[in-house]
């Protein structure tokens, strides 16, 4: 009986090891589970909230973490989920800021994107524009692989009169 239970003790101990919980990642909050998310853009100056996460604490250090937005990623993401969304054009939207500090023993910190307002010439084309935000690099420790990038989508609800 020693022996099996012995064996069976050896057997659970592979030394697998899960990166999201050995190893500190950054992410951002609820990108795993949604890939995108919708957002209203009937005012002007939309302000969109975007959580930025490690996975662990770190009592020792800051850790920057730096974002972007770019064609490519939207690009793979329309292709991935047929969809043709349309990068929503550079002068209409900044971060606030692009590279953000998770302050030592803390785990979250955010960036605000800013859109200005959609123009009627924009919204008059049919099309629907996105913004994809990716973590593209971190400072001494790891992005987490399906957590990195967030699709918003910007939706205009205002009826339309013809």
């Amino acid at each position: 009986m020693w022996i099996v239970l012995t064996l069976s003790m050896a057997g659970c101990d592979n030394n697998a090891t899960n990166d999201a919980i050995t190893e500190n990642m950054a992410y951002i909050n609820n990108a795993y589970e949604k890939k995108f998310t919708n957002i209203n853009v009937d005012k002007p100056d939309v302000k969109i909230l975007v959580p930025v996460n490690i996975t662990r604490k770190d009592d020792t250090r800051d850790i920057r973490i730096a974002l972007a937005a770019t064609t490519e990623q939207l690009d793979l993401f329309n292709k991935t989920y047929n969809q043709e969304y349309v990068f929503l054009p550079t002068e209409l939207w900044r971060f606030d800021p692009d590279t953000v500090t998770v302050r030592k023993g803390i785990t979250r910190t955010y960036t605000i994107i800013h859109i200005d307002s959609i123009t009627p010439q924009l919204k008059k084309t049919g099309k629907t524009y996105a913004l994809p935000v990716a973590l593209k690099h971190a400072d001494g420790i790891g992005i987490m692989k399906g957590a990195d990038q967030m699709i918003y989508v910007l939706r205009d609800t205002t009826p339309h009169i013809h």
